[in-house]
């Protein structure tokens, strides 16, 4: 990584990225699977009406 990157990086940062990582993909999926909530495939993004937007996403 060093080499290509010039990161300095070691096992404890690597875990601790995958677990953001692992977090992060879990409040993707619990969004994605509310009845209001879509997915625009060419976006790669979650999207929702703004009403949604309003009530759950702003509260």
């Amino acid at each position: 990584i060093f080499e290509r990157f010039q990161v300095q990086c070691d096992a404890k940062h690597v875990k601790n990225h995958l677990r953001t990582v692992k977090n992060q993909w879990q409040i993707i999926c619990t969004i994605r699977a509310e009845s209001d909530f879509g997915w625009d495939e060419n976006m790669k993004m979650i999207t929702c009406g703004r009403a949604t937007y309003d009530a759950i996403v702003m509260t």
